[in-house]
C-alpha cells in the first residue's frame, strides 16, 4: 500500500515562517550575549550555527498551524454533501512529471496529476481543493510499501480559481461570450508523488486509488453594478472605488478605476492578496454585461498595479484597475450599439465553508502518455 499525503496549507507556511524567524532571533541574541560575556567564540559560533539548522527545520517541519483563519462553517441545508461529487475528469487522462527537488541529494520522485470535476453543488456556488491525503493500493503482493510525499494543490497556491458555470449562475444564467478565459479556472491537480523507481516499475499496474479531498466551496455573489461612464463609484464600508475612464476601441473598451481600501486597525485578518496574480485567481472579478442581450465578457488578465509594490502596507492599500474587454472575430463585436445596454458587474467570491469528499478510482493506471509520432516511429 502506498500513502501520500497532500499539504496545501498556506497559512502553515507562514507559521513556520514566523517560527524560524523567532527560533533566529532568540538563537542569535543568546550567541551575542554569551561572546560578550565569556568571549569563547567557539561556543557562539556551535550556538550560531545550531541557530540555522533549528530555523531551517522549522522551516521543513513545524507541525502547529497557529496562523491558521478559521472558515465559515457550511450551511448544511443549502449545500447537501451527499450531493456533492468529486471525479477524475478522465482515468485514462493521467499525467506525470518530475517532482521538483529541494537537495540534490533527495530521491528523484514523480508527480501524478489529473483534473479533477466538482459537481452536484447549488445554483452559484463553486469549489476547489485544499487538502488531498491519497492512498494507492496496488493489486500485488510485493506491493506492501508505505511512501509518503507532500505536495501543494495548484488551486491553493494560486488563489481563487473562477468557475464558468457558477459564475454564469451567479448572474442569472447570462452566457459568457469568451469563456475560454476560464479554461484553467480547473487546474490539472497533483494526485500524489511517488518515488520514480517505484513510478516506473509500477506504472502499468491496475491500483484502487482512494483520497480525502476536503474542498473550500465558495458563494459567488453581485456586490456591485457600475454604469458605463466616469466618476461611478463603488463604496462599501472602507473600501471605496471609482471609474476614471471609458476608452472605447474599435473591437472592445478598457476601463480604467481607481481602488482604494483601508484595513481597520482591529480588523481579524488584514493579510495582504498578491495583486500580481491574474484575474481568473482574483476573490473578485469585472465583468462586462449586457443584461439585455444576455451576454457578459470576460477581462482580459492584466493584473492591478498597488502602489505599495512590496507589500508592507497593509493598512492601505491604493490601486489602479485597468479592465480591457476585447470581442473576437467569431464573438459578438463590443461596439456602440452593444455598450449602450452594458454596465460593469463586480462578483465576489465569498467563504463558504469546507466539505470533506472521498475520492475513489477503480483500475488506476500511472501509465505515460506516448507521443503519436512516436508511436508510428517504433511501428516502422
Amino acid at each position: 500500500m502506498l500513502v501520500f499525503e497532500n499539504v496545501t496549507q498556506f497559512s502553515l507556511m507562514q507559521s513556520r515562517a514566523v517560527v524560524s524567524s523567532v527560533l533566529t532571533i532568540m538563537f542569535c541574541f543568546s550567541a551575542v550575549v554569551y561572546q560578550y560575556l565569556t568571549r569563547r567564540t567557539v561556543y557562539s559560533t556551535t550556538i550560531v550555527v545550531a541557530a540555522a539548522v533549528i530555523s531551517f527545520a522549522a522551516v521543513l517541519w513545524w507541525p502547529v498551524d497557529f496562523l491558521k483563519r478559521e472558515k465559515p462553517n457550511l450551511n448544511t441545508q443549502v449545500i447537501k454533501s451527499e450531493n456533492v461529487k468529486v471525479a477524475l475528469e478522465n482515468a485514462e487522462n493521467i499525467f506525470e512529471s518530475d517532482a521538483m527537488r529541494l537537495r540534490p541529494s533527495q530521491k528523484p520522485k514523480k508527480e501524478i496529476s489529473g483534473n479533477l470535476v466538482i459537481s452536484g453543488l447549488p445554483s452559484g456556488f463553486a469549489a476547489k481543493p485544499s487538502a488531498i491525503r491519497a492512498t494507492l493500493t496496488l493489486i500485488f503482493p510485493d506491493a506492501n510499501i508505505i511512501q509518503s510525499g507532500p505536495t501543494r494543490s495548484r488551486a491553493s497556491a494560486l488563489g481563487q480559481a473562477w468557475d464558468a458555470q457558477a459564475l454564469s449562475q451567479a448572474l442569472g444564467g447570462i452566457k459568457i461570450l469568451n469563456e475560454r478565459k476560464l479554461l484553467f479556472s480547473h487546474l490539472i491537480e497533483p494526485l500524489f508523488e511517488l518515488d520514480s523507481d517505484l513510478f516506473y516499475k509500477y506504472r502499468t499496474q491496475k491500483s484502487t486509488y482512494t483520497a480525502d479531498v476536503t474542498l473550500d466551496v465558495y458563494q459567488y455573489m453581485k456586490t456591485a453594478v457600475l454604469p458605463l461612464q466616469k466618476n461611478a463609484r463603488f463604496d462599501r464600508g472602507s473600501e471605496h472605488m471609482v471609474i476614471t475612464d471609458v476608452l472605447r476601441e474599435p473591437n472592445g473598451c478598457t476601463i480604467t478605476m481607481n481602488s482604494k481600501k483601508v484595513n481597520l486597525l482591529f480588523a481579524k485578518d488584514i493579510r495582504k492578496v498578491s495583486t500580481f496574480l491574474p484575474n481568473q485567481y482574483q476573490k473578485v472579478i469585472y465583468v462586462l454585461r449586457n443584461q439585455k442581450r444576455g451576454e457578459m465578457f470576460l477581462p482580459k488578465d492584466e493584473p492591478e498595479m498597488p502602489l505599495d509594490l512590496f507589500g508592507k502596507n497593509r493598512r492601505l492599500v491604493i490601486a489602479p484597475i485597468l479592465l480591457h474587454f476585447e470581442s473576437e472575430p467569431d464573438l459578438p463585436q463590443i461596439d456602440e450599439a452593444w455598450l449602450a445596454d452594458a454596465d460593469l458587474v463586480r462578483v465576489e467570491a465569498k467563504e463558504a465553508g469546507t466539505l470533506p469528499k472521498i475520492l475513489r478510482i477503480e483500475n488506476f493506471v500511472m501509465k505515460v502518455k506516448i507521443d503519436e509520432k512516436m508511436k508510428i516511429k517504433t511501428s516502422n
